[in-house]
């Protein structure tokens, strides 16, 4: 709202000095990665290396055992890319101003504006440079295409044992799409850089010590009168359209797309029904998921075997799916009737294929030309992501049940909270005792799973700290005397909820009844506006509410 723009333009954050020294220790001991991180990049002869945010099913939000961004920089907001340079500070020739001259710290971290104010606490600002994007940074592709012939001259003039004339840039091909790759790779070529794909992770040869294991949480299916379609009703639906396209086979790493389309939910990843996997649709020889069962109970529990088996889903060791791929795969050409010879297609989807997956896919075609590659893989949006999107009636139906039941979770929340601030003038509810106490009222509603996302609950400034995470000693106690901001939502096994609330339990000020007010009416005219034909998203679509907030 405006009222929180307007308080994270004019609240400074503070911390005691017992908060600001443990914030020092714990920015040290990351900034002492970067050393030995540094000999990789030498042995690998490369000037810098990519570390993205995701995993290797370009998920948005990770499992801790993928959280390699945040434990090389410890920065942990949901977004971001690091950069790390071979040097531990770089420069910049033939810049257009003394200020893109002068010497950075060689580790750059992009995010979005929403984390601003974390990333500039949580990193170590004398070793990592936060580049927040859109402005004032563009995202890293667009500024080591403007701004990376500026430090491949620096890298020329200070270092020219570099012995390749285009200095190397790293990445894990299993964090990076087909079509990141492609992009990324014309951009760092026109300005000079090489991106190589590299068979190991380079945080993963650091990160031995405390990391957590590979998530290996329970399966559980989930019933048609909750998905409201069954497993052999969506597969029939995909090999129509794979029939139509010429394809014997559809390969998805996608973890939503793998769960709705079998009917199975898992919690691998905090707040999200999915679980780590990969799924080979054949046209004719049923389907193959990939998934871990170290124990072997996994899959036996809760009836998940049985109903894989009763769908025809043969199940293999996650670990083996790049492997299988190579391997496994029928491609081929084969001769019809009249002498035509058609040969096998692999349906992938370019913008959620990693490049492990696209290259070992490519190890099993019967010519290794790149010139052929096209022959035998057809790139198009995924089948499943569209079928996803269309809702039956009775997910339709789930919706708005789940939302009624998580709405009067929330009206027993409000009436609470109210009574003890207004009431009972209790002064000891905190932020985070809140939120629990919310998460009890929401576990009393029937057919709830978990959370929804880590709730955000902040009361004055707070409210204005995008994306805030309260934490245990270190957030406010609720009051009377300001806004209190409430953005949180529930797991349901019919459906998921994502609320936000503005509330104010005593009696406002002008101020903040005028920008309220301004926000509600932005709300409205977005509700009511009618999306011209083509409008993509939210950046088209932002002159409709801010004329509001100009006044």
């Amino acid at each position: 709202s405006a009222q929180h723009l307007q308080a994270q333009q004019t609240t400074t954050l503070s911390l005691s000095s017992s908060t600001h020294t443990h914030a020092h220790t714990q920015m040290s001991s990351k900034s002492s990665l970067l050393k030995p991180l540094r000999h990789l990049l030498q042995s690998h002869s490369l000037a810098a290396y990519l570390v993205p945010s995701n995993d290797p099913h370009l998920s948005e939000y990770v499992s801790t055992y993928h959280e390699r961004r945040g434990w090389v920089s410890g920065f942990l907001g949901s977004a971001g890319v690091a950069l790390i340079w071979q040097w531990d500070r770089i420069g910049m020739r033939g810049a257009a101003s003394d200020e893109e001259q002068k010497s950075l710290p060689g580790a750059f971290l992009w995010t979005d504006s929403r984390y601003t104010l974390q990333a500039q606490q949580e990193l170590d600002l004398s070793h990592w440079q936060p580049m927040i994007y859109p402005h004032p940074q563009p995202n890293y592709p667009e500024w080591l295409e403007r701004y990376g012939p500026m430090v491949r001259q620096w890298i020329h003039e200070e270092h020219a044992e570099t012995p390749q004339s285009k200095p190397k840039i790293g990445i894990d091909p299993q964090l990076i799409t087909l079509k990141e790759y492609r992009q990324l790779s014309e951009k760092l070529s026109s300005a000079g850089f090489e991106l190589v794909l590299l068979a190991q992770n380079l945080v993963d040869q650091l990160w031995t010590e405390n990391r957590p294991p590979m998530p290996h949480e329970p399966i559980i299916t989930l019933p048609q009168n909750f998905s409201g379609r069954s497993v052999g009703d969506k597969l029939k639906a995909v090999r129509h359209t794979m029939r139509q396209k010429g394809c014997q086979y559809m390969i998805t790493g996608m973890l939503d797309e793998i769960a709705w389309l079998l009917n199975v939910r898992g919690s691998d990843i905090s707040y999200n029904p999915v679980f780590l996997s990969y799924c080979v649709i054949s046209l004719d020889e049923g389907v193959t998921l990939y998934v871990a069962d170290n124990d072997g109970k996994r899959l036996s529990q809760n009836g998940v075997h049985e109903h894989l088996e009763k769908e025809q889903v043969r199940v293999r060791p996650y670990d083996k799916f790049l492997d299988d791929l190579s391997t496994e795969l029928k491609v081929e050409d084969t001769k019809g009737n009249n002498n035509t010879v058609s040969p096998t297609r692999i349906w992938i989807s370019p913008e959620s294929t990693n490049m492990a997956t696209y290259t070992a896919i490519t190890k099993s075609l019967p010519s290794a030309e790149k010139s052929q590659h096209e022959r035998y893989i057809h790139e198009e949006d995924s089948y499943i992501e569209k079928l996803k999107a269309i809702k039956n009636d009775t997910e339709i139906q789930g919706f708005r049940d789940c939302n009624i039941r998580d709405g009067s979770a929330l009206c027993k929340f409000f009436a609470w909270l109210e009574h003890q601030l207004v009431v009972e003038k209790n002064t000891t509810i905190t932020e985070v005792s809140a939120a629990q106490k919310l998460l009890e009222f929401r576990r009393q509603q029937p057919l709830f799973v978990s959370e929804s996302f880590a709730p955000i609950v902040g009361y004055g400034s707070n409210g204005a700290i995008v994306h805030y995470h309260a934490r245990e000693g270190k957030c406010a106690a609720l009051g009377t005397n300001s806004m209190l901001l409430l953005d949180s939502g529930g797991q349901y096994k019919d459906g998921t909820t994502d609320t936000t609330r503005t509330m104010h339990f005593g009696t406002p000020t002008q101020e903040e009844v005028e920008n309220f007010t301004r926000v509600l009416k932005g709300h409205i005219a977005m509700d009511d506006f009618v999306f011209p034909d083509g409008a993509l998203g939210g950046l088209q679509l932002d002159i409709v509410a801010p004329p509001f907030f100009w006044g």
